[in-house]
């Protein structure tokens, strides 16, 4: 008999009838011991990680004692299949997930059955979704345990990206009384969510209730300039504007669509020469000897992108595939493992890795070099390595030495430069130049971003907005007074220079100089002689876009005749 285990809200575990709530597992140490090895993905959990999340600094005199103490009362509020359950390991202990159905992978499935599918299919499976979240917060009855955040803000990201999915759905079905609740929702997770706000203007004005639309409407305006200091985007803006001209609200509407055709990898735009390179020196390893080759760039400039094409090229190879994430952030070797069993397989000497905190122990590298000579030729591909914990970036720094003899191709894709390896190859992808687009207009519209070359020649404002909107969360990141100085430079002519922004800000123009070539590393900028300018015109643009028109007048007032300056939109 299947046993599930539900994360989602209050931790339980039912075997047929019976359920074990939060108070069942024999006091609270060992439901916590619980909570940590189903947070280790059904990998070892090492015995100095357990004490640290059960006890922090305030270990108990015998720590080894007190934690066998409470794996065996553990054990036994689980039944007749405690043992295979709660394994042990050398040094650590492991959850058998393989025994069971974990609520958050079903939901996971959903998400991923509800994008391939078409709109009422995919509002049924997104309605079941959140249902499977409606019993709240992952592990609400632990609100202040530091080892369940990361979960539980991946999944309180994609609960809200959920629930605008099913509003949109729920308005192409013609059901606006559901778009609204789930709208509702939203709101209540993140009040300064803006798909939320359209979604709830879109299905008020739906349902006949025009007033109440543009009342909603207002409200958001307000919140984002009271507390952000924001306009809406242009999006919300839009549907206002539709709404006042009473626009057929069928019009506002995505009309539901048939199931997509598989999708292939996404297409390169220009990257020959990077690809080229790449495959090159992959392709030499896997036939002679082994390489670790670090792919670079800003975030959203195609490096996923770029791994999808290189993957698409050496099909046929043996080849693992994994994601760095935040929230397994803190637990060692995840990717590594994730990109092996991918490539290899279910192994059962990859479940017995040793993953101590102690890491990266000779034992535990040296198992991961043995898998790698025995299953040789093998590429492993890693995207966000700088997202990965300290132990797999230590790894892959001892893999790449140890297994130097092997045909194995080590690539992974990072956002910064990570010191820690030293690789075969290093690639950095920047803007494309002039000269690979071959299109000057498109140069200049787009400053050679990739993604907004695609977007452009797709035709495709959404993907469009989606970068603007990456890009102003990024300049948000650099701290008020770098946003300060983007904002007030977005109403410059560019290039601008730093002598009339320091007037304008009343600031220290070798502090402002010093945070203008920060911006520079952070590659929002360029510089252009002895000015600036942005690095991408539409990062200008939004930020223009971006400013409440008492600001922008502010603004205004204080720029000199002389210089030139650009109006909003």
């Amino acid at each position: 008999m299947t046993i599930s285990i539900r994360l989602f809200g209050r931790l339980s575990v039912e075997h047929g009838e019976q359920v074990l709530g939060p108070r069942d597992f024999g006091g609270v140490k060992p439901k916590q011991l619980l909570e940590l090895l189903l947070l280790g993905h059904g990998l070892p959990v090492s015995k100095d990680r357990l004490a640290e999340g059960l006890w922090g600094e305030r270990l108990p005199r015998n720590v080894e004692a007190t934690l066998e103490t409470y794996v065996s009362v553990l054990r036994r509020s689980l039944g007749d299949r405690k043992r295979e359950l709660v394994v042990t390991e050398p040094r650590a202990y492991r959850f058998a997930l393989d025994q069971v159905e974990l609520d958050t992978d079903e939901f996971d499935e959903l998400l991923e059955r509800a994008a391939t599918t078409s709109t009422r299919t995919a509002h049924t499976l997104l309605e079941a979704a959140l249902a499977l979240a409606a019993r709240g917060e992952i592990l609400a009855d632990e609100p202040y345990a530091d080892y369940v955040a990361p979960l539980r803000r991946h999944y309180n990201g994609k609960v809200l990206s959920t629930l605008i999915a099913a509003a949109e759905s729920a308005l192409s079905l013609a059901d606006a009384g559901a778009a609204l609740a789930h709208a509702d929702a939203a709101l209540a997770q993140d009040r300064f969510h803006e798909p939320a706000h359209r979604a709830r203007i879109l299905a008020l004005y739906t349902l006949g209730r025009q007033h109440d639309a543009l009342d909603a409407f207002v409200a958001c305006r307000r919140l984002l300039d009271d507390e952000l200091g924001l306009e809406p985007m242009p999006d919300t803006r839009a549907l206002q504007k539709a709404i006042l001209a009473q626009a057929d609200p069928a019009r506002l509407v995505a009309s539901p669509v048939p199931p997509p055709p598989p999708t292939q990898p996404g297409i390169l735009v220009g990257r020959r020469r990077e690809l080229e390179q790449l495959e090159c020196v992959a392709r030499a390893a896997l036939e002679e000897r082994g390489a670790l080759v670090l792919v670079e760039g800003e975030r959203s400039i195609g490096k996923t992108t770029l791994l999808d094409a290189l993957a698409s090229r050496l099909e046929g190879t043996r080849l693992g595939r994994a994601r760095c994430t935040v929230a397994e952030s803190n637990l060692a070797y995840v990717p590594l493992l994730a990109a092996l069993r991918d490539a290899i397989g279910d192994d059962d000497r990859l479940a017995a890795i040793v993953v101590d905190e102690d890491a990266p122990r000779l034992g535990t590298l040296e198992a991961f070099a043995s898998l790698l000579r025995e299953h040789a030729p093998l590429a492993l591909v890693l995207d966000e390595v700088d997202s990965a914990d300290d132990e797999t970036v230590a790894a892959l720094a001892y893999l790449h030495r140890r297994t130097a003899d092997l045909p194995v191709a080590i690539v992974a894709a990072c956002t910064g430069r990570i010191d820690d390896l030293q690789p075969t190859l290093r690639i950095r992808l920047d803007a494309l130049g002039r000269d690979e687009l071959d299109d000057d207009a498109l140069f200049e519209q787009t400053g050679g971003h990739p993604q907004l070359v695609r977007a452009i020649l797709d035709d495709d404002p959404h993907a469009a907005e989606e970068l603007a909107q990456t890009l102003l969360a990024r300049c948000r990141d650099c701290g008020p007074f770098a946003y300060r100085v983007l904002l007030t430079a977005s109403i410059i002519d560019s290039p601008f220079g730093p002598d009339e922004l320091a007037d304008v800000l009343d600031a220290d123009p070798l502090a402002l100089v010093e945070q203008l070539e920060e911006l520079c590393e952070q590659r929002l900028l360029v510089p252009d002689g002895d000015e600036f300018r942005f690095r991408y015109p539409i990062l200008g643009d939004a930020l223009r876009r971006s400013l409440t028109p008492a600001r922008r007048r502010l603004l205004h007032a204080r720029i000199p005749s002389t210089v030139p300056v650009r109006l909003a939109g």
